[in-house]
């Protein structure tokens, strides 16, 4: 059935549905004990009606959204029709001439009706649409599901932020300022696109942010003036805290912008979405000249570019957009310091603007100006004392408005005239003057806590008043936690490091007040000045933060008393940080004494509030310290805190110890607890899995299966997924692809080829794509520093260098089935996977070992069963005979399937267009040369399930195996009693 077919199916059930809903309403108010019947008729037609007028709604950009949906639920579609004009053939037809009076209508329908001998068969109809209604209603529900992932999708592709920097600048702008850099010829020139692009320099604490934010305050105002909607407009901060290469954050945020202002999704954007991953720079350059070419102008307004990490790389492509002749329509403003390097590369193309002129110097005169007279302390000055200071700071300002702000602030901390007067007569000079005055009146007692203050926020993790009262508990030169190390009063380490710290209120947020402030905390300067204690090692910086979030994380007991906030924080980066330092000694010692028995469990939880959930899960038995240990070293890449602890053991290390991760048991339950509680959202995201294509959406096999063979086909699936929660050391390594790690494992006297309980050899976790490949979206986990990374790579030295058996005989599954079994997810990667396992001897016949699979089938059918069960309280009976008869099946099962036969398979599917998997043409190619290499090197399509005893079989599975053969004996009787029928038969035959 086409499109249109389907489209006009739903017309027509809807045109249906109005005209039964219309004789049922006639019926129900014209006869008082009217059959309760056409009541529940009306009800549960009205109901479907509104579900398929949802199909026929527009998209926001006029679009039509029902073919895709119609595709995928024409199955049930149909079957709807088709009951509806059954359901309609029960009622009489409307007559062609009105008949004179309602109940004289009511009369011939109810003739014609004859209600009571229709009952039965409307209530069978009614379940049959009850029940189509309810599949249409999962497969809608599915669609949205989609459709706010495309969302988060798209957000998390353009978003990055830039509005809290714009808002402070705003309101540290003063409104008589500024205005002769907005009067000016080069400004006048650039705004009416005259010139193309401008830049603005100036000294460190000119105000120049401030004066970006009035530029970008003006340029938003012309931009709505535009009517038309023909201007665009983006402004972007730059900034030291973020300690960044701001190349990708500008685009996306470039994105993000034009997007909201064209009101309408550019296709470039949702197809980048919909490519998932992280986009390269290329790819957003080609988004970005895509949504600019949407304008006549835009305006793109850049500050302090001298602030951005690798700033020759933001200058290259910043200026090679501006060569690009097709972003012609662009004109920049660029603000920064007037470094050489930035001063070499805008020369040539933009005009320039200094900031080291009268204008300025005038600006900091009505500053200070409005400033005595406004804020509260500084307004108490007598007016001949207000001259003075206003004289006294506007000639030691040197252009300057951050030391300007850092005197007032000193200025009003004081209490009588003669203190001001003393103040004025001994200002610094310069800013690194200012801030060392600043760090030397602090008191003793405080300056533990200013110092710790100042150095955590010149790290990249802090960024709120909470999370830094929190670190403030580690003494970072014992290296010890105490909760009572934080201060009472919150605002406490604002006020004690004053002009040198900036605290917003409204959102918590806190920061070193100025980039100079940074510049001077690890310059040369304050070495040797008297302020020196205060100094920070700028190539020690990462080695502080590393100290302080090993310590602040092992010694507390109880990790819910700790800041969640920061926890969540420091779970996303802490490793990465401690592993640019762990070759120091003492770093390691930290890790070690972190990952120890005592304190592993808390440490598993403190990672995310999600994985709280899944690491209960993990064995952490006295039996199991050292494995599990280095199990965490292997996920977190500290390859040379595993190296030492090796070094360090006396004991043998059992590296055959099964580990039991429970992954997919913890993510499954995750999706089963969906409300409502049915496989559908388990299936959704199965099948989104790029290794199991085969499937499809979840939709689909709810609708060709029902609920019953749906929930049987998400059993079956998902027993591979089981099979990988209990690993061995060198499996975990394989999973999480570090090559490091897997050959330490093999030098200190790993088994290669050990097989785990669960029947995997060390290729299948290699092969099934890795551990972190199914958790987080920059394919690999957030510690783990693998070495390629690759599949194919992988494989090749478990094979070439390790010595792994390419065919793993006794497991439950082969890696050539394996291959097989994911080749539609990565074809032309997976060929290659199946060429070198093939090159290096692999049986190309060879399928799973029965007392292995079963072992496992077994194992990961209780785990489902018991949380199953959970959610389904009205029938967990249903549930159990759902997962028996899946295992009484397993002789059925692909893993029985030599490679040869499971490829067959696929190329079946994928020849039928009609399954929706799209042009599988390129696909089918490569299955076919897969097919040639199968055959050349012997391989054939069979399905070879033992039928024997075989030893390993567990009792349950003896169980199901002598049902097997009684129905198998039963069958072979009757077939013997009725081939015996027919012998005797022919004999009376012939002898007549």
């Amino acid at each position: 059935m086409d499109p249109l077919s389907i489209a006009a199916s739903t017309f027509a059930i809807v045109q249906i549905a109005d005209r039964i809903i219309t004789l049922c309403k006639q019926y129900l108010s014209g006869v008082h004990d009217a059959p309760t019947e056409l009541r529940i008729i009306a009800v549960e037609l009205g109901s479907v009606k509104c579900v398929l007028e949802v199909l026929e709604l527009p998209s926001p950009d006029g679009s039509s959204t029902i073919q895709p949906i119609l595709e995928k639920l024409r199955i049930p579609i149909q079957g709807c029709h088709e009951a509806f004009v059954a359901l309609e053939a029960l009622f009489p037809s409307e007559p062609d001439v009105p008949v004179q009076g309602k109940r004289q209508r009511l009369a011939v329908s109810l003739a014609s009706l004859a209600w009571p001998f229709k009952r039965d068969r409307a209530s069978k109809l009614i379940a049959q649409i009850g029940s189509y209604k309810a599949t249409i209603m999962l497969g809608l529900t599915a669609e949205t599901v989609q459709d706010v992932k495309k969302i988060r999708q798209h957000v998390e592709i353009i978003q990055t932020t830039s509005i809290t920097n714009h808002n402070r600048a705003c309101e540290l702008h003063e409104a008589h300022t500024g205005q002769w850099l907005t009067r000016s010829p080069e400004y006048i020139s650039w705004k009416t696109l005259t010139t193309r692009a401008l830049w603005i320099h100036g000294i460190p604490g000119a105000g120049k942010t401030v004066l970006f934010s009035h530029i970008v305050e003006d340029i938003r105002t012309c931009c709505m003036n535009d009517t038309a909607g023909r201007f665009g407009y983006v402004n972007y901060y730059c900034d030291f805290a973020r300690g960044q290469d701001e190349t990708e954050p500008l685009l996306r945020w470039t994105i993000s912008q034009l997007s909201r202002q064209l009101k309408v999704l550019d296709p470039e954007v949702e197809l980048l979405a919909e490519e998932g991953g992280q986009p390269s720079i290329l790819r957003l350059m080609q988004v970005f000249t895509s949504i600019v070419q949407k304008f006549a102008r835009v305006f793109i307004l850049v500050d302090a570019l001298d602030e951005s990490q690798n700033r020759e790389r933001l200058l290259s492509h910043l200026l090679r957009v501006m060569r690009t002749p097709e972003l012609g329509n662009i004109q920049f403003l660029f603000v920064s310091r007037k470094e050489v390097d930035i001063e070499r590369a805008l020369l040539p193309y933009f005009g320039a603007i200094s900031l080291s002129n009268p204008y300025v110097d005038e600006d900091i005169r009505t500053f200070i100006y409005i400033r005595l007279r406004e804020d509260a302390r500084l307004s108490r000055f007598p007016e001949p004392l207000k001259l003075d200071v206003e004289a006294a700071l506007v000639k030691g300002a040197q252009g300057m408005f951050r030391w300007v702000v850092c005197q007032m602030d000193n200025l009003k901390r004081l209490n009588t005239e003669p203190e001001v007067r003393s103040a004025l007569n001994g200002l610094p000079k310069t800013l690194d003057e200012t801030y060392e005055r600043a760090l030397c009146c602090i008191p003793t007692e405080n300056q533990i806590m200013a110092r710790t203050t100042l150095h955590l926020l010149s790290s990249t993790i802090i960024h709120n008043l909470e999370d830094l009262l929190e670190a403030l508990s580690v003494d970072l030169e014992s290296l010890t936690f105490d909760p009572k190390n934080r201060p009472w009063d919150r605002l406490a380490p604002i006020e004690v490091c004053r002009c040198l710290v900036s605290y917003d209120p409204n959102n918590d947020r806190i920061r070193l007040a100025h980039y100079t402030v940074k510049e001077f905390l690890i310059s040369p300067h304050i070495r040797t000045g008297p302020a020196s204690s205060f100094q920070i090692l700028h190539d020690t910086l990462s080695y502080l933060e590393a100290r302080c979030y090993l310590v602040y994380m092992q010694d507390s007991t109880d990790y819910r008393a700790l800041s969640q906030k920061l926890l969540n924080r420091i779970s996303g980066q802490w490793a990465t940080i401690v592993r640019g330092e762990e070759h120091k000694p003492d770093i390691q010692a930290l890790i070690i004494s972190l990952l120890g028995p005592a304190r592993l469990q808390n440490v598993v939880k403190w990672m995310s509030y999600e994985w709280e959930k899944a690491f209960p899960w993990w064995s952490t038995g006295s039996d199991f310290g050292l494995p599990l240990m280095l199990t965490y070293l292997c996920y977190m890449g500290f390859y040379e805190t595993a190296t030492r602890v090796l070094d360090q053991t006396t004991d043998s290390v059992d590296f055959q110890c099964p580990i039991s991760a429970h992954f997919w048991y913890t993510i499954l339950k995750h999706w089963i607890q969906s409300e409502p509680p049915s496989p559908t959202s388990s299936m959704e995201s199965f099948n989104n899995d790029s290794a199991f294509e085969r499937n499809n959406k979840a939709d689909y096999n709810l609708t060709i299966f029902g609920f019953e063979g749906a929930c049987e086909q998400f059993v079956n699936d998902f027993h591979l997924l089981f099979g990988l929660d209990k690993s061995a050391l060198p499996h975990i390594a394989a999973g999480f692809r570090n090559e490091r790690f897997i050959q330490l494992f093999v030098s200190r006297g790993a088994d290669i080829n050990f097989l785990t309980p669960n029947g995997f050899s060390v290729l299948i976790p290699a092969i099934y794509d890795g551990y972190g490949d199914q958790f987080f979206d920059d394919n690999r986990s957030p510690f783990c520093a693998s070495g390629t990374g690759g599949v194919l790579s992988f494989v090749r030295l478990l094979l070439k260098e390790l010595g792994a058996d390419p065919s793993s005989k006794g497991g439950c599954i082969t890696p050539l089935q394996l291959t097989t079994l994911l080749f539609p997810s990565s074809p032309e990667i997976y060929l290659e996977v199946a060429r070198e396992l093939l090159s290096y001897g692999a049986d190309p016949n060879g399928v799973a070992h029965d007392p292995a699979n079963q072992s496992r089938v077994f194992h990961s059918s209780q785990i489902l069963l018991s949380f199953l069960s959970d959610y389904y309280k009205e029938g967990p009976q249903d549930v159990e005979k759902l997962i028996e008869k899946a295992l009484k099946c397993r002789g059925k099962s692909e893993f029985y399937d030599t490679p040869l036969r499971k490829l067959e398979s696929y190329q079946r599917i994928y020849s039928n267009t009609t399954l929706g998997f799209g042009n599988p043409q390129d696909k089918l190619r490569l299955m076919k040369e897969l097919e040639i290499l199968l055959k050349s090197h012997g391989g054939r399509s069979l399905h070879l399930f033992p039928v024997e005893d075989s030893p390993g079989y567990c009792e349950e599975d003896m169980r199901i195996l002598d049902e097997m053969k009684r129905e198998e004996n039963k069958n072979e009787r009757c077939t013997d009693d009725r081939v015996g029928d027919a012998v005797e038969e022919d004999a009376v035959a012939t002898a007549g």
